[in-house]
């Protein structure tokens, strides 16, 4: 067995029905991700997160998209998904083959434990359940030999900058835990960028797009960053390095 186990994390792929519609900064979201799951092929990864927005206009016909993309990407690793708020929640559910619900998924790699942690929406914005946090807790709790990844679509923090009108409203259900033990890291898509900010010593990760990346200032705006991905290699002694990667179009 490898020493590491690799995880690539994409996020916010914004599909349309019509794979020839192009949208902010020019980008076509259906290339752009064709561009980046070949990416992510040469990195032959052991596992592949998606963490929401697969579709950006809730047609069943972008998460078909999607998997035509997928498998014509050669990526035989597994993937995992949590839907974001521009989500169809049945289409997602069809397309991924599981429920919308909060799930725990041991990598088979040196005890790691992924976590994914949906939020109920309220137009753009999220809303963590009680119910799902407190699985979550129990199952890290009662695994404190492993070493455990939270996966969330919404980002835990607001960053002064416009997207954060589109926040997770009840973050403290999760933030009131921290610092959890064992917990090495938090990752999330939705913000359209790069980030990563410590929160009682537990790092979180934005991830960057596979098509546009939004702009960090105080009014909308979008950033000239190209489409790209995260990827986190994970070593046996819960130790781990992550790194972003971006797609020229």
């Amino acid at each position: 067995m490898s020493s590491q186990y690799t995880l690539a994390q994409i996020t916010d792929c914004h599909l349309y029905a019509d794979p020839s519609k192009v949208g902010y900064s020019g980008i076509n979201p259906y290339q752009s991700l064709k561009k980046v799951l070949l990416e992510v092929r040469k990195l032959c990864p052991d596992g592949v997160l998606v963490t929401g927005d697969v579709s950006g206009d809730y047609s069943e016909q972008s998460y078909a998209y999607f998997i035509k993309l997928w498998q014509q990407s050669g990526i035989t690793a597994p993937l995992f998904s949590l839907a974001g708020n521009h989500d169809n929640i049945g289409a997602w559910q069809d397309c991924f083959g599981c429920k919308h619900e909060y799930l725990s998924t041991a990598l088979g790699f040196g005890h790691w434990h992924l976590h994914l942690l949906p939020s109920e929406f309220e137009g753009a914005k999220g809303r963590l359940k009680r119910n799902a946090m407190q699985h979550m807790c129990d199952n890290i709790e009662s695994n404190s030999d492993a070493h455990h990844i939270v996966a969330m679509h919404h980002p835990l923090t607001l960053s002064d900058v416009w997207m954060d009108k589109h926040r997770l409203v009840n973050p403290e259900i999760f933030t009131d835990h921290l610092p959890m033990t064992n917990l090495r890291a938090v990752i999330h898509g939705h913000v359209h960028t790069e980030r990563k900010v410590m929160l009682h010593r537990t790092p979180i990760y934005a991830c960057p797009s596979t098509c546009w990346q939004w702009g960090n200032s105080v009014e909308f705006s979008v950033s000239e960053q190209m489409p790209g991905f995260r990827t986190l290699k994970l070593n046996e002694d819960g130790q781990f390095s992550t790194m972003t990667h971006y797609v020229n179009t």
